[in-house]
């Protein structure tokens, strides 16, 4: 009776093992938004945004793995991000941490991607932006767009 019991479970778990079309996780983003950057200001200029994520049952009960990343934006690099305006470019970057110590990215360029695993409530993640002091650039409205990507 247990032998068959047991055989009747790992069919069971076989038959309700997840298909790819039963993928179910939803993301969302709120972008990083620096307000005004003051030139003559001698401390950095941040901010943060978020990426909150969260899965359905499957997703969740398989403790599959999650990867985050961003894209370099109208740069093409994560070494160093760039908003324009025009002709004119302003540095900037998106960390995984408050301290600015790793750059978020795609895994190139000294960048790294965020992993995680799978959960049903919504989990946000934050990202930290930084405008280093001291760029000269004229008043205006310097913008980047970066792609988050979230595999799972």
């Amino acid at each position: 009776m247990v032998k068959r019991t047991l055989f009747s479970l790992a069919v069971a778990l076989l038959l309700l093992t997840p298909s790819e079309s039963w993928a179910a996780c939803t993301v969302s983003v709120t972008g990083v938004a620096f307000g005004s950057y003051n030139v003559f200001s001698s401390a950095p200029s941040s901010s943060t945004g978020s990426v909150s994520y969260s899965c359905g049952f499957w997703e969740y009960l398989f403790r599959l793995p999650i990867s985050i990343s961003i894209s370099a934006g109208q740069s093409g690099s994560t070494s160093v991000r760039k908003m324009r305006k025009g002709s004119e470019s302003l540095n900037y970057n998106i960390f995984m941490e408050a301290s600015a110590s790793t750059v978020w990215g795609d895994g190139n360029s000294g960048s790294d991607t965020f992993t995680t695993r799978a959960t049903p409530d919504a989990a946000p993640v934050t990202m930290y932006g930084v405008v280093p002091a001291g760029q000269d650039v004229s008043a205006g409205s310097y913008t980047d767009t970066v792609t988050v990507t979230v595999l799972f």
